[in-house]
């Protein structure tokens, strides 16, 4: 199925001139279009305080080495970081925010796309 991830970028952090810390803020890239193909989906499960459905994800990008994001109100074109992203699918429904390993991201040659397994 077609859908969207957003990469997550920490920005901020550290400490000011008087050393005084300064809080990191997280800023969502701007959509980039995706091909999520669901390799499993389990049972319901329940935890305390909520439940969830198990489940892993191919997603396939396109070749791309940067993305944009609204920094300040302006929009800021710079180099990705597949660490923590958000997935949705072609309704624009939360697939849930996900981590990835970097030996999950392969770059595929022969279709010259970016795969992260999930």
């Amino acid at each position: 199925m077609k859908g969207k991830l957003e990469i997550l970028k920490m920005t901020g952090g550290g400490f000011d001139l008087l050393g005084d810390p300064i809080p990191v803020s997280e800023i969502w890239s701007n959509p980039i279009p995706c091909l999520i193909v669901q390799n499993s989906y389990g049972f319901l499960k329940m935890y305390e305080g909520g439940t969830f459905v198990p489940s892993s994800y191919r997603v396939l990008i396109g070749n791309i080495k940067h993305a944009t994001f609204v920094i300040d109100g302006e929009d800021t074109v710079e180099e990705i970081d597949l660490k923590v992203f958000k997935l949705y699918d072609s309704r624009a429904v939360s697939l849930g925010e996900k981590t990835v390993l970097p030996e999950n991201i392969k770059y595929l040659d022969a279709v010259q796309r970016i795969q992260i397994l999930i």
